[in-house]
């Protein structure tokens, strides 16, 4: 029981650490690639919250499409 115990802390311990590095690019990456990195993400995330500001305050145009089946009218 003891070992079983010893086994899950050690995992728990080293676990975060060792998924921590696999698949992250970080070590390949120069300080420019960072930089390029943060700048689409931020450029994004602001395109996004104008979006959601333009459609919490419904200045959006509103769709004439509709996500529904309309029959046409013949």
């Amino acid at each position: 029981m003891k070992k079983l115990l010893m086994l899950i802390l050690v995992a728990c311990v080293l676990g975060p650490l060792v998924v921590g590095l696999g698949g992250c690019s970080t070590l390949t990456m120069d300080p420019a690639d960072h930089t390029r990195s943060y700048g689409r993400i931020f450029d994004l995330e602001c395109r996004q919250v104008a979006e959601d500001w333009d459609y919490l305050w419904l200045y959006d145009e509103p769709s004439k499409l509709t996500p529904f089946y309309m029959p046409d009218r013949e």
